[in-house]
């Protein structure tokens, strides 16, 4: 399955925009969106107090995908992660 995150960053990058930039890259490479997955709960927070995110973090099989806008939320993802 291919996941859209979309992460609420603080900069002005919205989230519509992601939405949009990751459905057009999808689009362009013939990639079927899944699901999205949207994680705005505060960052500070630990990973396994995120039920939903957490839920989808551990879901996630061989062969699955996700597609982000930005490093930013990859880079955000991973300090949680670490």
């Amino acid at each position: 399955m291919v996941y859209a995150l979309i992460g609420q960053l603080s900069s002005d990058e919205s989230m519509l925009n992601q939405i949009a930039s990751i459905t057009k890259y999808a689009k362009e490479h013939l990639l079927e969106l899944g699901a999205e997955v949207v994680e705005f709960d505060n960052r500070n927070k630990p990973l396994q107090e995120r039920e939903q995110f957490y839920k989808v973090l551990h879901s996630l099989k061989d062969g699955d995908s996700i597609i982000v806008d930005s490093i930013d939320v990859l880079v955000k993802i991973w300090k949680m992660l670490s």
